[in-house]
């Protein structure tokens, strides 16, 4: 089983345009290891409520559903000062704290560092290319 972290915005995706992203998203839910953070945790209900507008009970209900097929960690390892984006150093802490496999995102400032430590930084796309299809 891998060890797997999406970015915020693959989460979001998932549950707001309920499409490929929500296809990658529950086949790493069956297949693997999700882990997840309270920031990463927090910023999903910042983004459903400021950004997309999303009720506070279906937020609660987007949150609950996550916490329960995630496991919840709370990074240990230094925080990382790579990204240009210092928000984005929270992921690769939480990477770096389960030594993950893979962080799935759609940010750019993360994809252009294609690795940190042992963990592959890659798109929906590319994971489902190289995982799904590809049946690794």
């Amino acid at each position: 089983m891998l060890r797997i972290v999406f970015d915020t915005n693959v989460i979001v995706s998932a549950y707001i345009h309920k499409k490929f992203s929500r296809l990658v998203f529950d086949y790493c839910f069956d297949s693997h290891l999700i882990f997840i953070s309270d920031w990463v945790l927090q910023e999903i209900r910042v983004v459903l409520l400021q950004k997309f507008e999303v009720s506070e009970d279906l937020v609660e209900n987007v949150i609950q559903t996550i916490t329960k097929r995630t496991t919840v960690i709370d990074p240990t390892t230094p925080l990382p000062t790579v990204c240009r984006d210092s928000d984005d150093n929270n992921l690769l802490q939480l990477c770096d704290t389960i030594q993950s496999d893979y962080l799935i995102t759609g940010d750019a400032d993360l994809l252009t560092l294609k690795t940190h430590g042992k963990c592959s930084i890659v798109t929906v796309r590319e994971f489902y290319n190289m995982l799904m299809v590809g049946g690794n």
